[in-house]
């Protein structure tokens, strides 16, 4: 004990000036240092108590002793209880001890199961820590040795400081924003055909996918606009991609995760499981420990799931209450936790036969890979087929071997941008919008197809529309175009529905009618 106590007086001592700001891989790298180490909290354990310093009354030294350890340790072994002035054994040790919980920290970009950093918070800072939150912890790096790994040594991070992190990870300039506000301007109504234009084009086709995913990503994180004691609605748009094999469902699940920061990309096939993608709660050391999976970790983002269909039925059901509620509780080992998850879930499956659709125009619900109440919660579905048209199977063919003698530009940076620019704009839905949505989801319920749901649907259409517009109103313009987009989920279902008209159009036809009628307008 006398050892560690001067190594860590050794390193308590050390200047802390110009303390470095490392990311979680060069942290787990070092051997000792004070630092400060940028990550995102994805698990803690519970409350427990270490020992910060200890007070005993020495025979040989003949006084009482009192020692203070520069940081907490876990226990003092009886042959390391040693009075360090005279090195007599001592007995009646009394302990003072410090309030403990680790947590272990990730990077923020790079989502690695094996990169994590142990770190010890203390007395004040082990109250209300937010899991999934983005922190900075000054400290010190130890060595400590694991008892349950063979006593192999890891370093341990010992907060001093800690500080949750609101900055925007892609902070926009005023230069940023001027540039986005002259380039949609330049587009007008047609910048939204513009961005699906300039998302990847190394993937040919697929135009109104790329659209529904751009919609996904520009409310990702705007359920907090709307939030209140009077309206609950979600904002949130959750897409499912469902189709037959080698069709780029994957690769447009990737390329929608790049676009917005603290996204995640999983596979949901037999070697991930719901809990593992939600939350987990296991032993370790003699304590149990909460550990998040990608989609909490994913909240304000996006989270992808490939394979989606290729997991089981009762694993799904972990993501209904994320999907709507946006928060989820986990009940295990005597820990009850609500966990916040206000996460954008976009999944891809295969039919459910895993081949082919059994219909040449028309599929059925029966089909897809889901339970029910998951299917009835996804907002946007979109059918992939193979190509059986020879036109369009040579006019793919031409287009993609273009792509292998020519650089395929990379449009993501402006795009990030635009999308975080337009999650600023909470724009409110007009009466005349309203009305037209409101004929349109009561067309659809009459043909029997869908759930109440399908109303809230367009109403986080027509408004992430409009976002990406940057507008502040939707208008019937926007609203029309939320229907058009939308008959093409329904096409699939063969179940299109006629588009509202806007109340002055109606207004205005039915004056003409009724002018028609009078004496004034055959005078005319």
């Amino acid at each position: 004990m006398t050892t560690m106590i001067h190594d860590l007086e050794r390193i308590s001592d050390e200047r802390i000036h110009n303390v470095e700001l490392v990311p979680v891989s060069k942290a787990l790298r070092m051997n000792f240092g004070r630092v400060k180490v940028k990550g995102m909290i994805c698990s803690l354990t519970r409350l427990f108590k270490m020992i910060s310093g200890i007070k005993f009354y020495c025979d040989g030294c003949m006084k009482p002793t009192e020692i203070n350890f520069p940081f907490p340790i876990s226990n003092i072994r009886k042959n390391e209880a040693k009075c360090h002035y005279c090195n007599k054994n001592i007995e009646n040790v009394n302990y003072y001890y410090v309030n403990t919980v680790v947590v272990e920290l990730q990077d923020l970009e790079s989502f690695n199961d094996l990169e994590r950093l142990r770190v010890f918070l203390f007395d004040g800072d082990t109250e209300n820590i937010r899991v999934g939150e983005t922190v900075i912890i000054e400290g010190q790096i130890l060595i400590n040795e694991s008892k349950n790994n063979g006593k192999k040594l890891f370093p341990y991070f010992y907060a001093e400081l800690i500080q949750y992190d609101r900055s925007d990870s892609t902070a926009l300039t005023q230069t940023d924003i001027g540039a986005i506000n002259r380039f949609t301007k330049k587009h007008n109504s047609k910048i939204i055909d513009t961005l699906v234009s300039m998302f990847d084009p190394s993937i040919i086709g697929y135009e109104h996918v790329k659209k529904g995913l751009l919609l996904c990503a520009v409310n990702s994180s705007c359920d907090g606009n709307t939030r209140n004691s009077t309206n609950l609605r979600r904002e949130r748009v959750h897409a499912f991609l469902i189709g037959e094999p080698g069709l780029a469902k994957s690769r447009l699940l990737k390329s929608v995760t790049k676009l917005v920061p603290n996204s995640k990309y999983e596979s949901g096939g037999q070697n991930s499981s719901g809990k593992s993608l939600t939350a987990i709660v296991s032993k370790e050391q003699e304590n149990y420990l909460l550990r998040l999976g990608p989609a909490p970790l994913s909240k304000n983002a996006l989270c992808a799931v490939n394979e989606f269909g290729r997991m089981y039925y009762d694993d799904q059901t972990h993501f209904l209450d994320i999907m709507e509620e946006g928060e989820f509780t986990i009940n295990k080992h005597g820990i009850n936790a609500p966990i916040k998850s206000p996460t954008t879930i976009i999944a891809s499956a295969n039919p459910i036969n895993n081949s082919a659709w059994a219909g040449v125009d028309k599929i059925d619900i029966n089909e897809i890979p889901a339970l029910k109440p998951i299917i009835d919660r996804f907002d946007l579905i979109f059918v992939f087929r193979n190509l059986k048209d020879e036109k369009v199977v040579r006019e793919y063919a031409y287009k993609r071997s273009e792509l292998e003698t020519r650089k395929i530009p990379d449009y993501s940076n402006y795009i990030i941008k635009h999308i975080q620019y337009a999650k600023r704009f909470n724009p409110k839905i007009s009466d005349e919008a309203k009305i037209m949505l409101n004929e349109f989801f009561i067309k659809i319920r009459i043909q029997h197809f869908g759930s109440n749901r399908i109303l809230d649907t367009l109403f986080r259409l027509s408004k992430s529309i409009a976002r990406l517009k940057l507008k502040q109103i939707v208008d019937e313009e926007d609203a029309n175009e939320a229907m058009e987009f939308y008959n093409i989920v329904l096409q699939n279902f063969q179940s299109v529905i006629s588009v509202s008209t806007s109340p002055k159009v109606i207004a205005y036809n039915t004056s003409i009618l009724i002018l028609k009628g009078t004496k004034l307008f055959h005078n005319i």
